[in-house]
């Protein structure tokens, strides 16, 4: 198991959901939206993949999930789709990025509690990233690197260029602020 498809960040998960689904102030998000009782018509038009905290219970329970970040991208998705339907000023966008937060806090909070429980696990996942950057062909790397390299030296020189045509007409005080404006940067 890796660290996101451990038995314990599925647990950790369940977790979470049980306890959104216990408070009050999330009855709203508990079971999918009854759009067209409302008579919210546009409701399937704004919101493509509608997701609830009942129906991500179940999957998790059913072991849909392939790993944590798929039960976390629905949790995600019921917070940013309440924002993208009802707008930013409405109570219940409110709510839900209160509650977007509050999740990612906790996620991350599990992140940590498994790797204090595994922290060989998070050596070899290291070791095995710095293997994979090692290995990568390095004709690709240079590859990249030079037009990188490239792409930014003819940017500059382009900079340069506008700065020595701007110049002809300045006051030396002029020169010191074009100077530090064009090669901060992100002005590059």
């Amino acid at each position: 198991f890796g660290m996101e498809t451990s038995p314990f960040m599925m647990e950790k998960m369940k977790l979470l959901v049980g306890r959104l689904l216990q408070d009050p102030q999330l009855q709203d998000f508990y079971a999918p939206l009854d759009y067209k009782a409302l008579g919210l018509r546009q409701y399937p038009l704004i919101v493509k993949y509608p997701m609830d905290l009942g129906t991500i219970k179940s999957k998790l329970e059913k072991g849909i999930y392939k790993d944590v970040h798929e039960a976390l991208f629905d949790i995600e998705s019921i917070w940013n789709d309440c924002a993208l339907f009802n707008g930013s000023e409405h109570y219940l966008t409110q709510i839900a990025e209160t509650y977007k937060i509050q999740c990612r806090k906790a996620f991350n909070e599990f992140v940590n509690q498994y790797y204090v429980q595994n922290p060989n696990e998070y050596t070899v996942i290291r070791e095995e990233t710095i293997r994979a950057i090692t290995s990568m062909e390095s004709r690709e790397l240079s590859s990249f690197l030079f037009q990188f390299i490239s792409e930014y030296s003819v940017a500059l020189q382009r900079r340069a260029n506008t700065i020595l045509l701007s110049l002809r007409d300045l006051q030396p005080y002029q020169v010191y602020q074009i100077h530090y404006l064009c090669l901060r940067d992100d002005t590059i």
